[in-house]
């Protein structure tokens, strides 16, 4: 297994983080909701719970577009075929690409690409 860190644009992981965020927060609403009312009969087919679920599943969707178009924008197409998977360190503002196969891959051709 070989670590990379993979040189993106700060706005990008701000805009990353932002979805990831927002969606975090939504799972924690409709969480919070079902502990406590879980006692009220009515509450999965209340008005306000389907508006919270309805968000929640907005946020999911548009977090899980944006992974896969920073997969298709970002991650190298050297590594197209191969297993890989990437993580934002929000904290660092670093992306880290991790190449699970143990092929080997000459990635010093890959621009804004470098061993962890």
């Amino acid at each position: 297994m070989k670590r990379y860190v993979l040189n993106v644009n700060e706005n990008v992981i701000s805009y990353m983080e932002r979805l990831h965020y927002e969606y975090e927060i939504c799972m924690d609403n409709v969480a919070f909701i079902l502990a406590n009312y879980k006692d009220n009969e009515g509450l999965m087919d209340s008005p306000l719970f389907k508006c919270y679920q309805d968000k929640q599943l907005a946020a999911k969707v548009a977090y899980e577009n944006a992974k896969q178009e920073f997969t298709e924008k970002f991650v190298p197409k050297i590594f197209d075929g191969h297993q890989v998977s990437w993580e934002i360190d929000f904290r660092l503002k670093r992306v880290f690409l991790t190449q699970i196969c143990d092929c080997d891959i000459d990635v010093s051709c890959v621009p804004g690409l470098g061993e962890y």
